[in-house]
């Protein structure tokens, strides 16, 4: 559900407001971010609303919020740009969350891929047949 719209030549406050429509009325948590802004971890009980607000700046659509979504019959979190300036032009943007992705004025979105590691992280396993550790690193090009 999007209500309204930017006014003006400077932008009104924007509200980003997250339903928990998961079935079996199960506990969300869900934590969202932006570069600059971490807004913590909330978990909402089955019909449950959090929300934000904030002020994009005007002129230029470059205000990102992402957040990552988890709940009780999931193996691993799932991921969404919950708000994206040139994609969202509400002033109260409702997302109602339900398993397959977020939904806005009752069009759904599919979920984020899962983040993938920077290719030059070192991960470490831990190799049982010899019992020797292993650096693992990135593909070079």
């Amino acid at each position: 559900m999007c209500k309204g719209g930017k006014s003006g030549f400077f932008p009104s406050k924007t509200t980003v407001q997250i339903i928990n429509g998961l079935p079996k009325h199960q506990d969300l948590t869900v934590h969202c971010k932006d570069k600059h802004h971490d807004l913590g971890e909330h978990t909402l009980k089955f019909g449950e609303t959090y929300e934000f607000k904030f002020k994009p700046p005007p002129m230029i659509n470059v205000t990102l919020y992402f957040c990552s979504f988890w709940w009780p019959s999931i193996s691993y979190a799932r991921y969404f740009d919950i708000y994206k300036q040139e994609r969202d032009q509400c002033s109260v943007c409702t997302w109602k969350v339900v398993e397959y992705g977020p939904c806005l004025f009752g069009v759904c979105y599919p979920w984020n891929p899962p983040p993938q590691p920077h290719p030059m992280t070192l991960a470490f396993s831990n190799d049982v047949t010899s019992n020797n550790t292993h650096v693992v690193t990135g593909s070079h090009a």
